[in-house]
């Protein structure tokens, strides 16, 4: 029987062979994670520093219309308070990490998939 004389040895490269390719699909997808992640943070950074420079130009403008050296920052300070006053609601969080999700999940799929879409919120 030459047939079954290796198959224990083919067998047992088999599965070294599959599990180093999924050991290689899986630090592809953490690569890609931990590389999505970064960008992420360089867009949110880039925005946050972008928001802070137009809310500082807004509260300049608000002095400007008001008349009073300091009172476009309370103004706008009051609005920032309110807006994260809203998104701190539990409908409000759930709402914004539910869109999170899909766009994580429908960029992860089409990574899977082989195409190259990103999704928007």
């Amino acid at each position: 029987m030459p047939f079954f004389s290796n198959i224990k040895e083919k067998l047992s490269e088999y599965v070294d062979i599959r599990m180093k390719l999924y050991q290689v699909k899986l630090e592809e997808k953490a690569i890609d994670l931990i590389s999505s992640m970064s960008f992420f943070v360089l867009l949110l950074s880039s925005a946050g520093l972008a928001l802070l420079f137009f809310l500082l130009f807004l509260a300049r403008v608000v002095n400007y219309f008001v008349g009073y050296e300091f009172a476009g920052y309370g103004i706008v300070a009051l609005i920032c308070i309110f807006m994260c006053a809203f998104l701190l609601r539990k409908e409000s969080q759930q709402y914004v990490i539910g869109k999170i999700k899909q766009l994580i999940i429908q960029n992860l799929k089409s990574r899977d998939d082989g195409s190259e879409d990103t999704g928007s919120i």
